[in-house]
């Protein structure tokens, strides 16, 4: 190699040096890029185009349901390499390296039947948000991959230990809250003691009440709200009440609502956590510090949504509140929005006693 010559870049198969060269010009559509690559590349099989965000392939893979391995060579294949901050440093965690998959090339073997699947970031321009991932799906046979996808859509729409958040505009599974409720039990719950047995019972009778809310001719929907000083048990009632809901058979998931901000206003969002409560029912709908999730501009919309038109059948919504004079009458006290509520006065001695 003389001075000033730059040895040859390595050679790519035909896809991988489509999409490289595609990410290094004007984006124009990524998907149909690939697309069109990988009919070139596999004449003979069929190609599905899967989105990440409904049919998590790789999730499902790794947890045990299918075997899955790269195919691809390190030149072949786009990551990122991170530090990812320890969730907390107390136990003296000091962080870890992980690899952001961008690009990649993968054979899934399921039920005795292989599947070549590519992994491609199909974001187009400079947007950050929102994120899109596409995983490309090619076998031959179109049965098989569309028994397959159904098996990973359920398993990608059911909870594995972890909890429903909302919050940046979109719903996520969250192992992080899930693993604080596990803990949380009605036993650590300092309350009067006829209170607790009346909070835990509401809960209790409305998921076991169908039948009589079906006969009574009425929705089988419910609304509670805590209200009160902070730092009174508001929040430890709530993760209580989502531990023992998720330890019934079949559990009862909470849904937990963190922030109605998102790119497409807070009507966006409210139409989204009412979409997923719906379809996941029987839930448990939690609104914490609900005065200042449901402002002026969203009451109205807020409010349709939860006794409009639309069912909301098995929908036990609890709001939570330190400011109960804040709340909206129509949506503290109207009936059939939300019905019961508990004040969380300050603790009596005796109260205090346990505390301490």
């Amino acid at each position: 190699m003389t001075l000033g010559s730059r040895p040859a870049p390595p050679a790519h198969n035909h896809t991988s040096r489509a999409y490289f060269e595609h990410a290094t010009a004007p984006r124009i559509n990524t998907d149909a890029v690939l697309v069109t690559a990988l009919r070139a590349e596999y004449p003979n099989l069929h190609l599905t185009v899967v989105p990440h965000t409904s049919i998590d392939l790789f999730g499902y893979a790794r947890a045990g349901n299918a075997g899955l391995a790269a195919i691809d060579s390190e030149k072949d294949r786009l990551t990122w390499r991170r530090f990812i901050s320890p969730a907390t440093r107390l136990d003296g965690d000091t962080g870890d390296l992980g690899t952001e998959l961008k690009f990649g090339k993968f054979l899934l073997d399921w039920h005795n039947t292989e599947y070549i699947v590519h992994i491609a970031d199909c974001r187009d321009g400079s947007s950050a948000y929102p994120s899109l991932v596409n995983q490309y799906v090619l076998s031959p046979s179109v049965a098989t991959t569309n028994v397959l996808l159904l098996e990973a859509g359920k398993w990608t729409s059911t909870l594995h230990a972890e909890i429903w958040v909302f919050d940046g505009g979109y719903w996520q599974k969250s192992r992080e809250l899930y693993e604080s409720i596990v803990k949380a039990s009605w036993d650590d719950v300092i309350l009067d003691p006829a209170m607790k047995k009346s909070l835990q019972a509401d809960v209790k009778n409305f998921f076991a009440s169908r039948e009589t809310y079906a006969k009574l001719k009425v929705p089988w929907k419910r609304g509670i709200i805590y209200y009160g000083p902070p730092g009174n048990g508001k929040t430890i009632s709530v993760k209580a009440t989502m531990n023992l809901l998720y330890k019934r058979s079949p559990p009862i998931p909470t849904l937990y609502v963190r922030s109605l901000s998102s790119f497409a206003g807070p009507e966006y969002s409210i139409k989204q956590i009412f979409g997923l409560a719906r379809r996941t029912a029987p839930c448990y709908l939690v609104f914490e510090d609900l005065d200042s999730l449901v402002t002026p501009f969203v009451r109205s919309y807020f409010l349709n949504e939860v006794d409009g038109i639309r069912k909301n059948e098995g929908i036990l919504m609890l709001g939570s509140t330190n400011h109960l004079d804040l709340l909206d009458p129509g949506i503290a006290k109207r009936p059939s929005r939300f019905d019961r509520k508990y004040l969380f006065n300050n603790p009596n001695a005796d109260e205090r006693e346990q505390y301490a």
